[in-house]
């Protein structure tokens, strides 16, 4: 959620129900993407998996083809992991209240 309130930070304000749709309609696509890839990976596994061992039970072909859907998502999550530590915020900081209160009691 972070990443998506970075991103709303770069519009203006009247443009925030704009963006937001937009990140809610990439969200949803990306879901549905996402889903079709690992199905499309579990049956290729699945069925490279029974190529090479046709004699196998229907279980242990399902496990092969989860097998390879499970190591693409965790690869994927990785990489994702590796990318959120390079965002960075591009709100400054502003100084709170009680910060400017001490600033001006010093120079005071």
């Amino acid at each position: 959620m972070l990443l998506q309130t970075n991103a709303m930070n770069q519009l203006p304000k009247e443009l925030y129900a704009d963006g937001s749709a937009a990140m809610n309609t990439l969200n949803q696509v990306a879901g549905a993407a996402g889903t079709a890839v690992a199905i499309t990976i579990f049956t290729l596994g699945q069925n490279t998996f029974a190529v090479g061992m046709p004699e196998a039970p229907q279980p242990e072909i399902i496990a092969a083809g989860i097998q390879y859907a499970f190591y693409f998502i965790t690869s994927i999550s990785v990489i994702g992991l590796i990318c959120s530590f390079f965002v960075r915020s591009s709100v400054e900081k502003v100084p709170e209240k009680t910060e400017i209160v001490e600033e001006a009691a010093v120079e005071a």
